[in-house]
């Protein structure tokens, strides 16, 4: 099953929105930021900044998905199972993606090209109330 095909079957199971969709996304971004890897506020203004961060963190998002409706069969529920199930499944959902239960951190490429582009805007004097001291 492709990414989107999980995500649109999420949400129209759990009649979420594209827009809250996305706004749960970009805040669980934020906080795993804030609470598990710990940046301060400029690395993580970097990280937010960064498309090698957001292009892991959708795969990483996807991933989870595709494994939450493989493991309760979501694509094989009936129109009177989805309504029976909605509530379940929006909170399996939720707690799929809580960051208290994700064991996952950036790999090389993505800290190595954040970090590549940061010195680019660095050197490009893009940053430069960071450079100065």
């Amino acid at each position: 099953m492709k990414p989107d095909t999980s995500k649109d079957l999420i949400m129209s199971i759990t009649g979420m929105t594209a827009e809250a969709y996305e706004l749960h996304k970009t805040d669980t971004a934020v906080d795993y930021l804030n609470d598990v890897l710990e940046f301060d506020q400029w690395g993580r203004t970097q990280l937010i900044q960064s498309s090698h961060f957001w292009l892991w963190w959708n795969n990483q998002w996807a991933l989870r998905n595709e494994k939450l409706v493989h493991d309760f069969a979501l694509d094989q529920l009936s129109t009177k199972e989805v309504a029976e199930y909605r509530e379940v499944v929006a909170q399996t959902y939720l707690d799929t993606h809580q960051i208290a239960t994700l064991n996952i951190y950036p790999n090389r490429v993505v800290m190595e090209g954040t970090f590549n582009k940061m010195v680019s805007r660095m050197l490009d004097g893009r940053d430069k109330q960071e450079v100065e001291i």
